[in-house]
This record gives structure tokens, sequence and C-alpha cells, in this order.
């Protein structure tokens, strides 16, 4: 996945998804250790609010807090890795790329990851089981994002 001389914002998610499942994990790796790295992450979350249901949302109140660190990067916070919040009140989503607020949950995972879990290209119990997706806090909470959200899935 190259994303020189792209316009991210322009691009067909159904497409970022294909894409996602036909690179090989060391040339996502190699994109995600790279200068798009940042304008790669800002785009996956901004579409997040564009895709989140907020009729599925009610009664859920809570701040999930995404880590994404390099392989070797313990996410412990110390500025290995790359930090937003995704605040879910009141029927909406809001994103920050800080940790203003406690976190309900936090997920712990490597970029590459990250790109295989939001295209649909991987599943979140399954990145759990590969220890590639670590939670950390209220876990119930967690189960509750898939459904929240409606992104566009890879082909069978």
């Amino acid at each position: 996945m190259t994303t020189s001389q792209i316009e991210l914002a322009s691009v067909d998610e159904a497409d970022f998804v294909r894409e996602v499942a036909a690179t090989p994990d060391d040339e996502l790796a190699d994109t995600m250790s790279g200068e798009p790295r940042d304008e790669i992450l800002h785009e996956i979350f901004d579409r997040m609010r564009e895709h989140f249901e907020p009729e599925h949302a009610e009664g859920i109140d809570g701040v999930v807090e995404w880590r994404i660190c390099d392989p070797d990067g313990d996410g412990d916070g110390d500025g290995d890795g790359d930090l937003y919040q995704m605040i879910i009140r009141d029927g909406e989503c809001q994103i920050r790329e800080c940790d203003e607020e406690e976190a309900s949950v936090t997920l712990t995972v490597d970029p590459v990851s990250f790109l295989k879990l939001v295209s649909g290209n991987a599943r979140g119990p399954a990145l759990m089981l590969r220890g590639k997706l670590k939670p950390d806090g209220d876990i119930a909470f967690a189960r509750h994002l898939e459904g929240l959200f409606s992104f566009p899935q890879p082909e069978d």
C-alpha cells in the first residue's frame, strides 16, 4: 500500500479494504513506519465518526483509548506510539488525539493489526488471541464497539 501522491480523503473505502487485504504485512508495516502514518491514522479516525451508527449506541457511554504502537513498543504511553480517544456519549462519537478523559477501555494494537481491524480484514477476538490486540479495562464495553459502526467489509 503506497500513499505517495494520493489524497487519502478521496480514497474509496472499498478500495482501501481491498488494498489492505492484498498488501503483504511487511509492506503495510513499512507504510505505517513512514511519513504517511499520521495522515492515514487521521483519515481513519475521521471516517470513524462518519460510520458511527447512533441508533445502536443507546445507553452506551464510555471512552475507548486507542494506543497504536510499533511492535517493539510496549504501549505504556511513554510516546512510543499514537494515542486517540473515541468518546461515545449521548448518541454521538467524538474523536480526540489526546488522553483528556479517563478511558473505559484501552486498546493497544500494532499499526498493521490496526489497519486490518478497521478494514474488516481481521476481527478483534482473533487479534486478541494472537496477542496483537491488548484490551485493558472494561472488556464488556469493548464488545459493543463492532456493532456501533458500519464499515465496508472485505469481499469473500
